[in-house]
């Protein structure tokens, strides 16, 4: 990956959190939001480490609704895979009670932490997953490039993009392999799911359209 892009990503993200973490942390001792997952999310918790020599799928679904999506392709996998070990991440609080109602069998349900290079490194590490599983996208470029470095295979499934981000993004040639340059394979919902991701800048040859798995 381009080192320079990365770091300019890291020092800006950080910049970013200066600001932003410590406000979300007063929310969350005083309202009680956020309450659960931001430990999580800041590096203050982590996944116990999975130890096992079967297939590691690691299964990232932002909230209800892409966890529900989800459900068939992860069983699928559970079944195709009896000694895997699956890993369910999210990132609200509703995301992740629905993956501990629905996918109780998982071998670990966690949140997505915040994309800080040295917070994602650590968790990626625990967990050292075979493939990273994104439902729909939300690329988080730390995190991607981590479990890349780590060997994982990336695909995302159910892969849509908004017509108004197609065109934002198209405007600016490396937004694309920026965000998601480390995905290996698309599997998007349709042709005209396709036709944006294309003019964003993935190559044809990694898109397919398969629906909703």
């Amino acid at each position: 990956m381009r080192r320079l892009p990365r770091l300019a990503y890291s020092a800006a993200l950080s910049l970013v959190g200066l600001c932003a973490l410590p406000r979300l942390a007063y929310t969350a001792l005083r309202t009680g939001k956020y309450r659960e997952s931001f430990p999580y999310r800041v590096g203050w918790r982590l996944p116990d480490p999975l130890h096992t020599t079967g297939p590691v799928l690691w299964l990232h679904a932002v909230s209800v609704g892409e966890t529900r999506a989800a459900l068939p392709f992860a069983r699928t996998w559970l079944a195709q895979n009896p000694n895997g070990q699956l890993v369910v991440s999210n990132v609200t609080e509703t995301g992740h009670a629905e993956a501990l109602r629905s996918l109780p069998e998982a071998a670990r349900h966690c949140y997505l932490p915040f994309d800080f290079a040295w917070i994602v490194r650590r968790v990626v590490q625990r967990i050292r997953p075979d493939q990273v599983v994104l439902c729909e996208g939300d690329f988080w470029p730390n995190f991607l490039w981590e479990a890349k470095s780590l060997g994982a295979d990336l695909t995302v499934i159910n892969g849509k993009v908004s017509e108004r981000s197609a065109r934002r993004m198209a405007a600016f040639p490396y937004a694309a392999d920026f965000l998601c340059g480390s995905v290996d394979t698309f599997c998007v919902q349709s042709d005209q799911m396709k036709e944006r991701f294309l003019r964003i800048g993935v190559a044809e040859e990694d898109l397919h359209v398969t629906g909703n798995l």
